[in-house]
């Protein structure tokens, strides 16, 4: 069982040559009075109340280079999106997506509480080398064929 003061936000960092980073919730929340991962049965999400601060549209979790999917066991997925807009970001260039959802708990005392939690994302931007493609070169043998 849980206390309130063991329930606590969730940062990830991801890159932006990584697709996707999955992970649970309640990993860092305190269990049995021990901030220890494992089971979590005395905790989970309630269905249909994520949100991201992007949409602003409950049970939605489309942020805006991302989509985030949350279960009611705690575990979830980012998965980046918006490949081209995250490559577009430069070095030392930091995104951060955030989503909220109600989290049920019970106390030691076995009273069912909820909770408001954030989970924040963080895309760190790098230096992408630069990409030639298609160079396509013309060759005239004699004469002036300016403007072919």
């Amino acid at each position: 069982m849980a206390t309130s003061g063991q329930i606590r936000d969730d940062y990830r960092h991801i890159s932006e040559e990584e697709s996707q980073i999955s992970g649970n919730v309640f990993d860092n929340d305190g269990r049995l009075g021990v901030n220890a991962p494992g089971p979590h049965e005395d905790f989970r999400v309630i269905p249909g109340t994520l949100e991201s601060q992007h949409s602003g549209d409950d049970t939605d979790g489309v942020g805006k280079y991302g989509t985030l999917t949350i279960n009611e066991d705690g575990s979830y997925v980012y998965t980046i999106t918006d490949v081209a807009g995250v490559n577009a970001f430069g070095e030392g260039v930091d995104y951060t997506e955030e989503f909220k959802y109600i989290e049920e708990w019970y106390e030691n005392d076995g009273t069912k509480r909820e909770t408001e939690k954030t989970i924040k994302i963080t895309i760190h931007g790098e230096n992408d080398q630069p990409l030639i493609t298609d160079v396509q070169v013309n060759a005239f043998e004699g004469g002036d064929h300016a403007g072919e």
